[in-house]
């Protein structure tokens, strides 16, 4: 049998993998002995870690190369063991030539080539279950004690919030913002050393508000809703029309027993939670923009930060990371401005068609009108950011 005539080959890849790890093993002690006893030599480190890159790349493409070769049931299926009317049916379904009569026996199609094509069917299934399989989200056990939720439940509410971000294929408000978003507030609460200021319910709501804050966002602005009067301005009477959306929509996802990441909270927890929640993504709203620098600078002119309303402080957090990309390196930010940029255009195309207006304006004066009128974005930019030092940085 071919499984059997495998075997000794399969054993002297496992001993030369075992030689190869155990070398890299005693290479990294080394390393770790010149560490306890001084500066490590730059041969020695520049060796070794070259070697044990080699090492990984070999025991990578062994194991690939194994899994491609992987044998399965139909590797001992013999031709003749096969009826001709089989033989002809497959013949006919894999073939382009669907007529099996008044061919010559030499241009039949064997049965040997269909059963490979079976089997490479059956192997790329194979290898795609077992991507699919460690693709899967993995959370510590810790974190997923600590917020009281399944890994599944999460997971899968969280694929449901990323197809929201992608319904209306917008150029900038779409999953990758919510991206950027949600890890420039991961690094604020690091760094600036706020989630040691913040309970585990109020840093939970915080990154859950960053990963919701533009959900189902429809590529528009609060003020093309209000002019057009659609639905969603109506339901929220003009007020942050897109911002109650997003939260609204959101907690409807929650509903959901497949997504219900939050059904484990208590009822104070649960009220907590979504009333932060609820505060940080309509302060995201730009017409609120200057209000809050105005209650953020009257909060600092007091000593006493420990009085301050956390609420406050988290909601200006989150509106400072969605529009921080002009503070981030200028490769970055011309990449979102473009993006932005091209979701205005495709606003002006509703609106023209909204309104039954022919404008005929050329883009290139429109892109340069915009480039002029960066500097009025940057003096808000810099207001706003001209009240986080204090907070968020000694």
């Amino acid at each position: 049998m071919r499984l059997d005539a495998r075997k000794p080959a399969q054993k002297r890849r496992i001993y030369a993998m075992s030689k190869w790890i155990t070398s890299v093993i005693v290479r990294l002690r080394e390393l770790s002995n010149h560490l306890n006893h001084g500066e490590i030599p730059m041969d020695v480190l520049q060796q070794t870690v070259t070697y044990a890159v080699s090492v990984l790349e070999a025991i990578y493409l062994d194991e690939t190369k194994r899994l491609l070769d992987e044998d399965d049931e139909l590797s001992e299926v013999q031709p003749d063991a096969v009826p001709p009317e089989v033989r002809e049916w497959l013949a006919s379904t894999f073939t382009r030539q669907m007529s099996t009569t008044r061919r010559r026996s030499e241009d039949k199609l064997r049965f040997r080539s269909v059963a490979h094509a079976i089997r490479a069917g059956i192997m790329v299934d194979r290898i795609y279950r077992r991507l699919s399989s460690s693709s899967n989200l993995q959370m510590p056990a810790q974190i997923a004690q600590l917020l009281k939720m399944s890994t599944a439940s999460l997971e899968s509410f969280l694929v449901q919030i990323e197809n929201g971000y992608e319904r209306y294929r917008n150029p900038y408000h779409n999953n990758m913002h919510a991206a950027d978003v949600t890890q420039t507030v991961a690094y604020l609460l690091c760094q600036a050393g706020l989630a040691n200021w913040l309970t585990d319910i109020e840093i939970f709501a915080t990154l859950f508000a960053a990963i919701i804050h533009d959900y189902e966002h429809t590529g528009t602005t609060n003020s093309f809703h209000v002019m057009s009067g659609s639905e969603t301005a109506l339901l929220y009477n003009d007020r942050a029309v897109l911002e109650n959306y997003h939260v609204s929509q959101s907690f409807r996802l929650l509903r959901d027993d497949e997504n219900s990441i939050l059904n484990n909270l208590s009822k104070e927890e649960y009220r907590e939670f979504r009333s932060l929640v609820i505060e940080m993504v309509l302060a995201t709203d730009m017409s609120s923009h200057f209000q809050q620098i105005k209650t953020m600078k009257t909060l600092l002119c007091h000593s006493d930060f420990s009085s301050m309303d956390k609420a406050k402080v988290l909601s200006l957090m989150l509106h400072c990371c969605d529009i921080s990309h002009p503070a981030k390196d200028w490769n970055l930010h011309f990449r979102w401005t473009q993006r932005l940029m091209e979701e205005f255009f495709r606003q002006v195309s509703k609106v023209v068609s909204f309104f039954s207006l022919r404008l005929k304006t050329d883009r290139v004066i429109l892109d340069i009108e915009a480039v002029h009128n960066f500097p009025k974005f940057s003096s808000v930019l810099t207001s706003h950011f001209e009240s986080t030092p204090v907070l968020f940085w000694d």
